[in-house]
Order: structure tokens, then sequence, then C-alpha cells
């Protein structure tokens, strides 16, 4: 549509100003305040962490550029686990773990410290073995069908209460 391509043109435009400018990016391409608010706001269990996320995805749809799809899978798993929905964090963080692999991609310190947090909360709250399960069904998704289910969780994750008494 009009209004996606407006919206692309945009964005590239913008990630192109701001490197040209000088401005730090995160390895997904994005400047750095469009993907350390996602994760920060994770940790503060934020609401706010859906809008840098969605803007995640729509980088993740337009270039399927592999960083960019990493970061997704990592800072969704982290916001899942947050908020205490612990069966899509496991999957998410087996999409994360499945891209890994098949990239050769190596985690920046920082957002393996973060993802690992979550994790291990994840883990504590619904077994290893389920954990495991999980993480091991979503290495036989395909990508773009967990970036499409990412999409329409996030779409409606603002919508549902963060389950407080379930944290580990």
């Amino acid at each position: 549509s009009l209004a996606s391509g407006s919206r692309a043109a945009s964005s590239l435009a913008r990630r192109a100003s701001h490197a040209e400018h000088g401005a730090s990016t995160h390895r997904t391409g994005l400047p750095h305040e469009h993907h350390r608010p996602a994760r920060v706001r994770t940790v503060r269990r934020d609401p706010r962490a859906v809008d840098p996320l969605s803007r995640v995805i729509a980088l993740v749809e337009e270039t399927r550029a592999p960083q960019a799809m990493q970061s997704l899978f990592e800072v969704a798993a982290g916001l899942a686990a947050s908020r205490g929905e612990w069966e899509r964090a496991a999957r998410l963080f087996g999409a994360a773990e499945r891209h890994v692999e098949e990239t050769d991609y190596r985690r920046d310190p920082a957002d393996d410290a973060y993802l690992s947090h979550w994790v291990g909360k994840s883990r504590t709250a619904i077994g290893e073995l389920r954990f495991m399960e999980l993480a091991a069904a979503a290495h036989a998704t395909d990508y773009f069908d967990q970036v499409r289910s990412t999409r329409q969780w996030l779409a409606t994750a603002n919508e549902t209460p963060v389950r407080m008494g379930m944290r580990p």
C-alpha cells in the first residue's frame, strides 16, 4: 500500500540519516534508541516496550535482515517472560537459538545477559522439560511464521494483563 511504502521509505531515510550523521546503531541496523527502549522497558515491565519491537518487526518484514530478526526474537522472549508468558518466552527463545545456530551469529554480551536473565526465570517457572519441549518445537517453525505470530501477539500484548503472581 501507499502508506506502508511511505513508512518504509521514512524508516529507511531515518536509518540512513542516523548513519550519515554518525549516530550509533545496534546490530539490527536501527539506531540504538529503537532497540534499547524495548530491552530497558521490558526490564521495567513497561507496556511501551511493544512500540520499539513493532518497529523491529516492520524492519524484519521490510528487509528480512537476519540481525533484526535475531533481535526481535531475543527481545520478544524477554518481554514475554517479563509478562509471565513463560511458554511464549520459551518458543521465542527456541527461535532465537535456532537463528544463532543457523547464522553463526554471536550475541552481544549485553543482549546475552538480558536474555539469560529471562530464560532462567522461564525455565524455573515452567520447568526444564517443558521449556526444552517448547524451544525445540520452535526450531521446526518457519521464521516468518514466528515473526507473524509475534506481530499478532504484540498487537494485543498491552491489552493482556501482566501475570504478576506467576513470576519465579
